[in-house]
């Protein structure tokens, strides 16, 4: 039987569960979102750099609007980094 899994699948299923947004960035080049997003709605390019320079396999960091990102850096790839958010403590 053929394996179905791939990042994309997960990405799409994490957000179908969560309702949290995600983003597969490689190489500094978005690749993928869940849901589809337009430039309007990306990370804001200098949260993406602090989360993205950062030397830790998982990060996060908080907004000046108290809006939080995540970030997981994929172990299988070291191109491919997972941005997740936003997200905050609003219902």
């Amino acid at each position: 039987m053929k394996s179905v899994y791939t990042i994309q699948n997960f990405i799409k299923m994490f957000y179908l569960e969560s309702n949290i947004p995600a983003y597969l960035y490689a190489n500094d080049n978005l690749i993928y979102t869940a849901p589809k997003q337009t430039a309007l709605t990306y990370p804001p390019q200098k949260y993406l750099e602090n989360l993205t320079d950062c030397s830790e396999h998982i990060s996060y960091c908080s907004t000046d609007y108290g809006v939080y990102y995540g970030c997981v850096h994929i172990d299988c790839d070291s191109n491919l980094i997972l941005v997740l958010g936003p997200v905050n403590n609003i219902p």
